[in-house]
């Protein structure tokens, strides 16, 4: 049995525990709640309805921590398994869909074995440009211009044959997305409105996209630690989450600038899960105006409707994006059902991780979602260069060959009680070349040459090891 199977199988198991007991489960992340900072749609030119279970604070542009209080009554839930130590597929910055090859698509598959599920329905997770009947909607009406693109059409009649009480997948309302709302506020409470979606609907399958709002106010951990949540809890229902990147914020430059930071966690947690992702960014980018309404937040729409996929209508956000996401639920649903996996030849990590043959950073982007209790060598217990800290317990190691001048920024985010810090280290790859270290985030003006990371894993007080699955992106800029 293959490692992506016993994973998705574990899930499984993990979900009809949570069935069985009652309970829901999060991540241990710093940050919750929601903050009413979204507008208008300007696609539509309707106000989204904000949800009466919303929670309102202030809008001031602070990352000030938890905002509704309390312990984590989820804290402590299991990881969904190690990833395989090499060979990963990655998912290049080129593509505006992730590759699904013949073992992603074995996981897709076992992932939709784990749990009663319904494959006609497709869930919305998300803020108020997921909950816009500009996106998705339209797929129920007749007003549907696929443009020479005929292999879309048994998805879309595949998902207008499912009901959720009646409703229509592509219309109803889902109690996951709403106006306003950041990562966090799709998980806070109990049960959490995404464990009130996956119990109404039953999902196949789920458009995750959050990031608009967290942005503006989010910490980057906080919404790494929530995002990984949705996305398992999603997995451990039997719905395969669509994750995708988000669209400019060209209402405010101090916003945009951490938009590419946080699609890319996007993108490392869909890749660390093997699961699909769509690059909207990108697709955005050449549009005029960013294909972005009159706010400059939320994506416009073609008047003729946003299912136009000709050239015109592909000129406006919501028409990409109903296009990007409708052509990511037909290549899982088809892989699910049976059918060979599209993609071949892909870009793969190399390396093992260890100090005699690290992993290779490779792009601009570059994201990498590990656990070092399950990989990693305990060589350097310190780093003298920079610390005194004891990192006595695994360590995880990266190779980067730098080809021109550039700012090596590099993050990594620990889940629930992982404690592990990120470490620079010059062309020697030794503790005593260490360059900078923090628990979060380095960053470092470059000259070409090779540099190493490493993920270190913090030994405490009590000489516990911290280890636990963590996320690493780093950014050539």
């Amino acid at each position: 049995m293959s490692a992506r199977v016993q994973r998705a199988l574990a899930l499984g198991l993990i979900a009809s525990l949570f069935a069985m007991t009652g309970c829901d489960t999060a991540l241990g992340g710093r940050d919750c709640g929601t903050r009413a900072c979204e507008v208008a749609d300007a696609g539509t030119g309707e106000r989204d309805a904000p949800r009466t279970d919303a929670m309102a604070i202030d809008a001031s542009g602070s990352d000030a921590g938890p905002v509704d209080g309390g312990a984590d009554p989820d804290a402590g839930m299991p990881d969904a398994g190690p990833p395989p130590p090499t060979g990963r597929v990655l998912y290049p910055t080129s593509r505006l869909h992730s590759p699904i090859t013949s073992d992603v698509a074995e996981g897709l598959a076992a992932i939709a074995a784990t749990a009663a599920r319904d494959d006609h329905v497709v869930s919305r997770v998300g803020d108020s440009i997921t909950v816009s009947t500009s996106f998705l909607n339209c797929f129920a009406g007749s007003n549907v211009m696929l443009d020479g693109r005929s292999e879309l059409a048994p998805t879309i009649d595949h998902f207008n044959a499912g009901r959720v009480a009646g409703a229509n997948p592509f219309t109803r309302v889902s109690q996951a997305a709403t106006v306003g709302w950041s990562a966090s506020a799709a998980l806070a409470g109990s049960p959490a409105p995404v464990d009130q979606e996956i119990a109404a609907a039953h999902p196949g399958y789920a458009s995750l996209m959050f990031g608009s709002n967290d942005v503006g106010f989010r910490a980057p951990d906080a919404f790494a630690s929530n995002m990984l949540d949705l996305t398992d809890r999603l997995i451990a229902a039997g719905a395969i989450p669509v994750l995708s990147s988000i669209p400019p914020r060209d209402d405010s430059a101090a916003a945009d600038a951490r938009v590419p930071l946080f699609s890319a966690i996007a993108r490392g947690i869909a890749q660390g899960r093997g699961v699909p992702f769509v690059d909207l960014h990108q697709a955005l980018l050449p549009l005029a105006n960013h294909g972005l309404g009159g706010d400059n937040l939320h994506p416009n729409v073609y008047s003729g409707g946003g299912c136009v996929f000709n050239a015109t209508g592909l000129g406006y956000g919501y028409d990409q994006r109903n296009l990007l996401v409708i052509t990511a639920l037909d290549r899982a649903r088809r892989v699910v059902g049976g059918e060979a996996a599209p993609d071949d030849v892909v870009p793969r990590m190399t390396g093992m991780g260890t100090v005699a043959s690290p992993f290779e950073v490779t792009g601009d982007v570059f994201t990498d979602l590990r656990n070092t209790s399950t990989i990693g060598t305990s060589s350097w217990p310190s780093y003298p260069a920079c610390s005194t800290a004891n990192e006595g317990g695994p360590e995880v190691v990266y190779r980067l060959v730098l080809d021109r001048l550039a700012t090596i920024h590099a993050w990594v985010f620990g889940r629930g009680t992982t404690d592990v810090d990120v470490h620079l280290l010059d062309a020697r790859g030794t503790p005593d070349g260490c360059l900078m270290r923090n628990d979060v985030e380095v960053a470092l003006a470059a000259a070409p040459g090779t540099y190493y990371l490493s993920v270190d894993s913090f030994v405490d007080g009590a000489g516990t090891a911290r280890v636990g699955e963590y996320l690493l992106v780093v950014l050539l800029e």
